[in-house]
């Protein structure tokens, strides 16, 4: 059997036939000397492989999507179904590369503008002469250590990816890289009330086992690099995320994860589903300030996010604040490495009570006029009053704190008005184990939340601390806390009842707030 190929030739369709087995053209002309005269795509056909060039119009106005490109040798290795990743430059970048996805293969493809010696330009094609070339080379590696080359030249010029074309978007275009999909069902029970741009937590518990299972047959990467999430199946609408933690292992149901995802509204009448995609080798995670990157999940209103899940005698600052407004904490007293322990979300820290304590420098931002403060703590002793967060200016009786009393063990939400003296609601009892802590104030009311109802409201008025850094774990000067904190965070406007409560139900159980379904490759 041979190989049907067509090539242009000084503006005609010229016929070759190659043999399958040698590579060998009925002209004496190699397949191999043939590619590297032209550009060449292979697409799978019935009843052969049939080579079609690259025109400089089919690559700048068309989507390249689920090409096959192939190399002649004795095996004929066939890579198949291959995707170009959203290939947006500029015609004078050289030596862009551009990602084109297989299962279960990693390839990466360069195109870089050589200059033609008798045009004697220097550098890229910046005349649109077309005695310049493209030269294009693709590698694949596959998974079984495996891996071929291919390199090819191209006589056009100017070529210019994906702007040319505003229907294609990164999404879209490499979703067939991905090898398996999921989708994960929100179940609106677990809704009280519509809420937008919401941040869904999502744990080993709501994702397939197989992502967990490092030598199974379709692993998520190790750490989450290849996770991609939409809000439809064929992963044409994308969504950020932020990937705590993610872990695999060879026995899955020893994986773990932490991941964030921001979904744009959560009906409390219909359920939502949301897919998530992964066994990608070799992607990684866009940096947290892009479009979907992990500071985009904290957009909607917040102003520190402190996932707790540091190593608090590490460099200064420990705490990292995932929101990228840079409201970092350095830890101050005995705190050691053990003092980062399993939390009520992933891990947090334990806080000994005596003099441990995290610091985040002041900054109006961190004391807006309306608020809601949120977190995850754990009492596990102490006497007196004892602050998992304070933001107080004690001289003028300025700002807010969030105490375990002394007076029947209630949690209470002291906060100044600007006069003399310190005004404070109480809260439901403090139990010995973690329970989610909210308090808000909108302009004229003050709440208490705990585990997602609310404890206590009053109207009244509330003035932000203007001069003392925040405390977590501590007061300014005492009122340490002994227990254990987690997912601590501040936004700048008063949360919804049904937001708070649907926030409880997402992050106390995530295996009753999302259902998996049954994953399924593209």
């Amino acid at each position: 059997m041979g190989v049907l190929a067509i090539f242009p030739c000084d503006g005609k369709a010229v016929e070759r036939q190659f043999c399958i087995r040698c590579g060998c053209g009925q002209d004496g002309t190699s397949l191999v000397e043939v590619m590297v005269a032209s550009v060449v795509f292979l697409v799978i056909m019935s009843g052969g492989l049939q080579y079609y060039s690259l025109s400089n119009s089919i690559l700048v106005r068309q989507k390249l999507r689920r090409l096959a490109i192939a190399a002649a040798s004795a095996r004929m290795e066939t890579l198949a179904a291959l995707d170009y990743d959203q290939a947006t430059a500029d015609s004078n970048e050289t030596g862009k590369p551009i990602n084109i996805g297989s299962k279960p293969a990693t390839r990466t493809t360069t195109i870089t503008t050589v200059d033609d010696a008798a045009d004697g330009l220097a550098g890229a094609d910046a005349d649109a002469n077309t005695a310049d070339y493209k030269s294009v080379s693709v590698q694949v590696a596959w998974s079984d250590g495996r891996s071929q080359a291919i390199s090819m030249v191209s006589r056009m010029a100017d070529i210019t990816y994906g702007s040319a074309d505003s229907s294609t978007s990164s999404t879209s275009s490499t979703s067939s890289s991905w090898g398996r999909k999921c989708e994960l069902v929100i179940q609106a029970r677990q809704v009280p009330g519509t809420v937008t741009d919401f941040p869904v937590l999502l744990t080993r518990d709501t994702l397939p086992l197989e992502m967990f299972d490092a030598d199974g047959s379709y692993p998520a990467s190790n750490g989450g690099g290849d996770l991609k999430f939409t809000l439809d199946a064929a992963g044409s609408t994308r969504i950020p995320c932020d990937v705590v933690t993610f872990a695999t292992d060879n026995r899955p149901t020893r994986g773990q994860a932490e991941v964030w995802v921001k979904v744009p509204s959560i009906s409390n009448r219909t359920n939502t589903s949301i897919w998530v995609w992964y066994y990608n080798p070799g992607q990684t995670q866009p940096a947290g300030s892009e479009t979907y990157g992990s500071q985009a999940v904290w957009s909607n209103g917040f102003v520190m996010v402190q996932h707790m899940n540091q190593n608090p005698s590490a460099a200064s600052p420990q705490m990292i604040d995932a929101t990228g407004n840079g409201h970092n904490g350095a830890s101050a007293g005995s705190m050691k490495s053990n003092d980062l322990v399993v939390g009520a979300i992933g891990q947090g820290i334990d806080f000994d009570g005596s003099n441990d304590r995290i610091t985040v420098p002041y900054a109006s931002t961190l004391n807006p006029a309306q608020f809601t403060v949120s977190m995850w703590a754990k009492v596990e002793g102490g006497r007196d009053y004892r602050s998992p967060l304070t933001s107080r200016d004690e001289a003028s009786f300025r700002g807010f704190n969030l105490y375990s009393a002394t007076r029947r063990n209630e949690w209470q939400f002291w906060h100044g008005t600007g006069r003399r003296g310190w005004y404070w609601m109480l809260g439901d009892r403090a139990r010995r184990r973690f329970e989610h802590l909210v308090v808000s104030f909108d302009g004229s009311t003050r709440k208490i939340y705990d585990e997602g109802d609310v404890d206590n409201a009053r109207r009244g008025t509330f003035a932000a601390n203007t001069v003392s850094d925040m405390h977590i774990g501590a007061g300014n000067s005492a009122y340490y806390f002994n227990g254990k904190i987690d997912e601590v965070r501040i936004a700048n406007t008063a949360r919804s009842d049904n937001w708070v409560e649907t926030e409880y139900n997402n992050q106390k159980s995530s295996a009753t707030f999302v259902i998996e379904g049954t994953p399924q490759t593209p």
